[in-house]
């Protein structure tokens, strides 16, 4: 079984950026869904880009993903310790 640090490593060697969901990056930043979809609205400086996966026929179109280093790196600057 890998753990999460070989796994962050495999993933950083083969140049793979990792994509999360709007509910896993909520669950990650410990917020409601209902939260970051107000920041999504906002576009709070920092604040991780969205990709869209799909084309305009694509049903994946209105499911956007963010990178998963980039939402870390944005709870990182979040930190109140």
């Amino acid at each position: 079984m890998i753990d999460r640090e070989n796994r962050k490593s495999a993933e950083a060697e083969i140049g793979l950026a990792v994509l999360v969901t709007v509910d896993e990056f909520a669950r990650i930043a410990r917020l409601s869904r209902r939260q970051i979809d107000r920041l999504r609205k906002q576009r709070p400086s920092g604040f991780p880009r969205e990709y869209e996966l799909g084309g305009a026929g694509s049903k994946h179109r209105r499911c956007p993903r963010f990178k998963r280093a980039e939402v870390l790196a944005w709870l990182e600057t979040r930190a109140l310790w």
